[in-house]
């Protein structure tokens, strides 16, 4: 077989996928992609899955990895006849009078941008610009160079966004191409360095922080240097946490009393982490012990930073734990630092204080050194030294469960410390740890549980017409098991389960209040057996355990009930709807009924109205799930509890109901304006179901909520974006339009980023919606672009 054949099927299967927005496909769709010759499909994949070039799935084909289809996909794209014009064909569309490249595809779309000829990148900047200037190779001269710093930095500017960082997204980000840039051509700082200097003194902080990661990228001058002396206190504990990243990684020894400052004033806890590490980074390894005493002085920071004490020597280390004991994931750091240190490293005075730090952490927390085993080794090395750090301790009164790793220092030894500062616990230690386990016999095994077998039940008569099981638990356990019975043993039981059922009428022996209940004996069992065996049960009896809330006793049994309705009992059922007065006993007589008819959802809504208990809300699904809209309306326009009332229009608003949901919409944009935390953590619940009708609703919910909020900071906000996303309309664009523009809204230029995710995901709407679905088909489309007569050179197989 051709390897370029096989290789050119590869890139046909890849761009196929990518274009779907698929990681794999059915094997009867990947059929329908042509094989290479004298190969059929079915031949090929069994090939390609041998060779380790796709996964070996039943019934379904994929590439290995999805870097493996995205860089085939890009190759294949660009050995089209026109590369350009497949790109506007296959991924780009007009979105709101401007053309908008696809979503969903970024990592093979950049691998494009970087490697298409150098001709066409022009008419690929004019499609985006940003995505051009971020795949810029390292090796670009410098006027390119010059123009891509020039392109990122003009276009944060404009947005007021900080230069981002998205490396799951895109292939090449906008920060590592800055630093790409800088790093092969660090002159253009300089060339920009007044430009930035002023960019310092912005109103915006997006523009300080920005300039700051520019002017990093180069050797600080005295201008550089003491502006960023001057923003380690600016307002925005962002633009702080730059200024001290960027002196960190500029080594700028002469700010080291400047970091020192903020860092004692600093209060936000991400800030002060970062001045940390500058001021690590700045430490020469002699002052690192000195530093780390620094840093602990800022509790705020301390508690998120205290790891930073691992990069110690160990003694150093073990000074800074006896200072401040062992917390939060202190113990976890001492563990890795024990085990890395090698054997010929330990001394019998590390061995003392490790074992010192032990015992006292055991009186102030739970902690437990997890690595017995090493402890253990230590102490057979160092048995001096273990005990004389446990003696050290002795101050704290340990118990000997808190020196138990001592027992392995011997028996002999310990006898010798038995009149020592912690002899009377190290006694204990010998009776209960070592002399008590040698002589123990060995404890006899524990009796095996015995199963609960339903066929041994029934051969032992223990299920019989004249016995029941009357706990719940054994009830389902035996029960369960019916499936596995003889025709025997089935007719045995059905006979007993038939006996159970009480004599007359239920109603004279059967009743609940929803809270408690009264019924022979035998009753659940009844009930529970006829379920298991699926036993026919007549109309009337049907209808008098409806009527008696029998599923109070055995809930198990609903399924049994629902599938034996009478197909004639829905004016009893509603009439008994019309008499429950409690809210559970309501809920088990809906689990009865195989689905509910107009007639009787209208009549389960008045019972959820009459009755108001805000437990009914977990039933409103029901209608939902079954179509029954105006039985919700019923409830949502009643005067029943609010709770019920919203949850009502919640389930409206999940079916798509335009009314309910601008309802709730205003509801909520009422809420919190009485309270902006009313759903920090609750959202729309319905967001995917949202209609385009509501989107001025939705706009006006998000403005409300840009005033206590950041984009993405909040459940509400999320969900809101995400309703937005769901609808997938142009007009959803002027939503974040205005946010951008609104002075009040808290981090609106950030809604750049949900408008341009939008934009992007409608045109990858527009653009699956033109290309075949068929995978075979939109192969066929390739090759109308020329990917037919693209053929590689050929590869060595």
């Amino acid at each position: 077989m051709a390897a370029d054949d096989l290789y050119r099927y590869l890139q046909t299967l890849a761009l196929v996928l990518e274009l779907r927005g698929l990681n794999e496909a059915r094997l009867e769709d990947v059929l329908a992609l042509p094989a290479p010759a004298g190969l059929s499909g079915e031949e090929t994949r069994a090939w390609l899955v041998e060779q380790a070039l796709l996964k070996d799935l039943p019934d379904r084909v994929a590439f290995q990895t999805v870097t493996i289809q995205e860089g085939l996909a890009a190759e294949a794209l660009l050995a089209t006849t026109d590369p350009l014009a497949s790109l506007h064909d296959l991924a780009v569309a007009e979105v709101d009078g401007e053309r908008v490249i696809r979503s969903g595809i970024d990592h093979a779309l950049d691998l494009f941008f970087e490697s298409v000829p150098d001709e066409l990148r022009e008419s690929l900047r004019e499609l985006d610009e940003l995505r051009w200037a971020r795949t810029q190779g390292g090796a670009v001269g410098i006027d390119e160079a010059r123009e891509t710093l020039s392109v990122i930095w003009q276009h944060f500017a404009e947005r007021r966004n900080w230069i981002d960082s998205d490396r799951q997204r895109e292939l090449r980000d906008a920060r590592s191409t800055v630093e790409r840039m800088a790093a092969h051509h660090p002159a253009l700082i300089d060339e920009m360095r007044t430009t930035l200097l002023e960019a310092l003194g912005s109103h915006e902080e997006t523009m300080r922080g920005n300039a700051i990661f520019y002017l990093a990228q180069a050797p600080f001058d005295d201008a550089t240097r003491e502006a960023m002396r001057r923003l380690l206190g600016d307002p925005n504990s962002v633009v702080r946490r730059f200024a001290a990243s960027a002196i960190g990684d500029r080594r700028q020894e002469s700010l080291r009393a400047a970091l020192v400052d903020a860092y004692r004033a600093e209060t936000d806890e991400l800030a002060a982490s970062e001045i940390a590490h500058a001021l690590l980074a700045l430490a020469e390894e002699a002052d690192r012990l000195a530093t780390v005493r620094l840093l602990m002085e800022n509790p705020i920071a301390w508690n998120r930073i205290s790891y930073m004490a691992e990069g110690l020597p160990f003694d150093e280390f073990l000074t800074i734990l006896e200072e401040t004991g062992i917390q939060n994931d202190d113990g976890r750091a001492l563990e890795r630092a024990v085990a890395r240190l090698p054997a010929e490293g330990w001394t019998d005075d590390l061995v003392r204080r490790l074992i010192a730090l032990l015992v006292r952490t055991s009186q102030r927390s739970y902690y437990q050194f997890r690595n017995t085993e090493l402890l253990r080794e230590l102490v057979e090395r160092f048995p001096e030294a273990a005990l004389a750090g446990a003696e050290s301790a002795a101050d704290q009164n340990p118990s000997y469960m808190d020196l138990a790793i001592l027992r392995f220092a011997g028996r002999e030894r310990l006898e010798q410390a038995l009149d020592g500062p912690v002899g009377g616990q190290i006694r204990l230690l010998i009776e209960l740890m070592i002399d008590r386990p040698a002589t123990a016999a060995a404890p006899a095994p524990a009796p095996a549980n015995e199963g609960l077998s339903l066929q041994q039940w029934i051969a032992e008569e223990r299920l019989s017409t004249q016995r029941c099981p009357t706990r719940d638990t054994v009830l389902r356990g035996l029960l369960d098991q019916a499936g596995e019975l003889s025709p025997e043993e089935c007719e045995k039981l059905t006979a007993a389960v038939r006996s159970w059922w009480p004599n007359g009428t239920l109603a004279d022996s059967v009743s609940t209040d929803g809270r408690n209940g009264s019924a022979p004996p035998c009753f659940p069992a009844a009930l529970a057996g006829s379920a298991a065996l699926g036993l026919p049960i007549e109309r009337e009896r049907w209808l008098e355990l409806l009527r008696v809330s029998g599923l109070w006793f055995h809930t198990g049994a609903s399924d049994w009930m629902a599938g034996s309705y009478p197909p004639d009992a829905e004016d009893e059922v509603i009439a008994h709807l019309g008499e429950v007065t409690d809210d559970y006993l309501l809920g088990l007589a809906v689990q009865a009924l195989p689905t509910l008819s107009e007639r009787v959802a209208l009549a389960f809504a008045d019972a959820v109205i009459r009755i108001g208990h805000e437990h009914l809300a977990f039933r409103l699904t029901r209608l939902r799930e079954e179509n029954q809209l105006d039985a919700l309306r019923r409830i949502a326009g009643s005067g029943t509890s609010e709770v019920l009332r919203r949850a009502a229009l919640r389930e409206l608003a999940r079916a798509g109901d335009p009314a309910a949901q601008r309802t709730e919409l205003q509801a909520m944009a009422r809420d919190l304006a009485g309270n902006a935390r009313a759903y920090e953590d609750q959202g729309l619940e319905w967001h995917g179901a949202a209609v385009e009708e509501v989107l001025p609703s939705l706009g006006e919910l998000l403005t409300v909520v840009s005033r206590s909020w950041s984009p993405s900071e909040s459940q509400i906000g999320r969900t809101t974006v995400a309703a937005i996303a769901s609808i997938g309309s142009e007009e959803g664009l002027a939503i974040y339009e205005r946010l951008i523009a609104d002075g009040e809204a808290i981090g609106g230029s950030f809604y750049w980023y949900e408008r341009d995710r939008l934009r992007r995901q409608i045109a990858s709407q527009r653009v699956l919606e033109r290309l075949p679905e068929d995978l075979g088909a939109l192969a066929e489309r390739l090759g109308e672009l020329g990917w037919e007569a693209a053929r590689p050179a050929g590869r060595a197989q």
